[in-house]
């Protein structure tokens, strides 16, 4: 009995040895899990940022580009201007209208052209950015 009792006792506790050990294996995998995924979405986080600034980078390209285009074609209008006003003296109503509009017609192809420029290098394929000109 006592040896019957003694063997049982052994098998409880290898049993037990066993179980704990399993545990224990159980619970580091899930912190290596745990630190795996953390590790990945730190990743994922540095990627997204990286992305972010390069869009920031290029929309702030795009806009400096656009500035100096119309600073660049403000001052060619106020040299017209001067030319014009020196050898046809003063404007009438009609022409000074007529330049407006096609001023703004010309800003507007700017935008288009610059937004253009903006989508090609952000990678949107040239198919969607022909079809996005025909509605404009």
């Amino acid at each position: 009995m006592k040896d019957n009792a003694a063997y049982y006792q052994g098998v409880r506790d290898r049993d037990y040895r066993i179980q704990d050990q399993n545990i224990r294996t159980e619970i580091q995998q899930s912190r290596y899990n745990a630190e795996a995924e953390q590790y990945n979405l730190a990743q994922s986080t540095k990627a997204m940022d990286a992305f972010m600034d390069s869009i920031v980078n290029i929309s702030a390209t795009a806009k400096k580009a656009q500035d100096a285009a119309l600073k660049k074609r403000e001052e060619e209008v106020e040299q017209r201007v001067e030319t014009d006003i020196e050898e046809k003296g003063p404007f009438n109503p009609a022409s000074v209208k007529l330049n407006a509009v096609t001023d703004e017609e010309e800003i507007g192809i700017e935008k288009i052209v610059g937004n253009t420029q903006l989508l090609r290098e952000m990678g949107v394929p040239e198919y969607y950015i022909q079809l996005n000109l025909l509605t404009v």
